[in-house]
């Protein structure tokens, strides 16, 4: 009966490191990036330049950043299918948010690599980093 409770107990702590940690540190991870894009912006200059602009072309660049996010979240999800059996929407998306929120403040957008390759499971890390680097080109010789 004994070795029965351990069981139990050592599966549980196990649970706690596999569903609880990854998503505690992808909270502080996000916080801590939010922080900073916070952090650098003048709100002052937001207001005074949203005043002044026209509001039918904030409307379209909203739109054209949507279809943007959408386009890139599903070329990256069929990218995905390569690595992976059934990458989620949800996953994909994730995992490009992090990819351009972590890619923003380093040199080189450098972490756009670590950022996707982090939010994605079940994949190997090194295959989630050569899916990006593959993704860059695609964008450098469609923007070339």
């Amino acid at each position: 009966m004994e070795t029965e409770f351990n069981k139990i107990d050592t599966s549980q702590s196990g649970w706690v490191w596999k569903k609880v940690v990854p998503i505690v540190t992808r909270i502080i991870v996000s916080a801590i990036v939010l922080y900073f894009i916070i952090s650098m912006v003048q709100w002052q200059n937001v207001i005074v330049a949203y005043k002044s602009a026209d509001s039918s072309f904030i409307l379209i660049a909203a739109l054209l950043l949507f279809v943007n996010i959408s386009v890139r979240t599903l070329k990256w999800r069929t990218m995905l299918r390569s690595v992976k059996d059934k990458p989620t929407f949800k996953e994909a998306f994730g995992s490009v948010m992090l990819g351009i929120s972590l890619g923003s403040f380093t040199p080189g957008e450098i972490g756009e690599f670590a950022g996707r390759a982090l939010h994605v499971t079940d994949a190997k890390r090194s295959h989630i980093v050569g899916l990006a680097l593959l993704d860059k080109a695609q964008i450098f010789v469609v923007t070339s």
